[in-house]
């Protein structure tokens, strides 16, 4: 594994978390907004392949949000065992909810 060790100057520190919170914003209306206007066909139609669809595009961008959120961690902290804690952690929240929403076989019962 290659380590590369970026020295950030205040300024450019802030312009990065700047950068970081605007990704994540963005990423929350879009999540937001997808469940308000996608609700009604899950709710209508829970066993159908077009809602199982919506649910995995929704999963993945809950996923994109956890990623931009760790990224967002290693703004503020220089801490590695937290850092790989916290990627770790999450991705395994993202395959255990993933594998439940696409009813794997075997999670259920």
């Amino acid at each position: 594994m290659i380590r590369i060790n970026r020295i950030l100057s205040t300024n450019e520190l802030l312009k990065e978390k700047r950068k970081d919170y605007r990704n994540i914003v963005i990423t929350q209306v879009t999540i937001v907004t997808k469940g308000i206007l996608l609700s009604d066909i899950i709710l209508e139609e829970q066993e159908s392949l077009i809602s199982k669809s919506i649910i995995t595009l929704f999963s993945m961008f809950s996923a994109l949000y956890a990623y931009l959120l760790w990224y967002l961690l290693r703004d503020f902290t220089n801490n590695q065992l937290l850092i790989k804690g916290v990627i770790i952690i999450f991705t395994g929240i993202v395959v255990v909810g993933m594998l439940q929403v696409n009813d794997w076989p075997g999670i259920r019962k």
